[in-house]
């Protein structure tokens, strides 16, 4: 159970360090990617009376089909660990 759970959380954290890095990529060629946003960053923020997680970045957000892939591909994860 413990290592599913840790699973899940390295999971979770997989896509704002992924959004991370393609924003400041991208702000390699392009200074105006960090226009609206120039501090990079990761906010994690416990929530003990609900049982959440929350985790923001400040990176590039995802597409409807990106999300919808890597929550498919989260639960593939989840049923080989259970």
């Amino acid at each position: 159970m413990l290592f599913s759970m840790g699973l899940y959380l390295i999971s979770g954290m997989f896509l704002p360090v992924q959004a991370l890095d393609k924003i400041r990529f991208e702000s390699l060629t392009d200074k105006s990617k960090l226009d609206g946003q120039p501090e990079l960053f990761i906010h994690i923020i416990p929530d003990k009376t609900n049982n959440t997680l929350t985790i923001i970045d400040s990176g590039i957000g995802m597409t409807k089909a990106g999300k919808l892939r890597w929550f498919v591909s989260l639960g593939e994860i989840g049923d080989l660990v259970w």
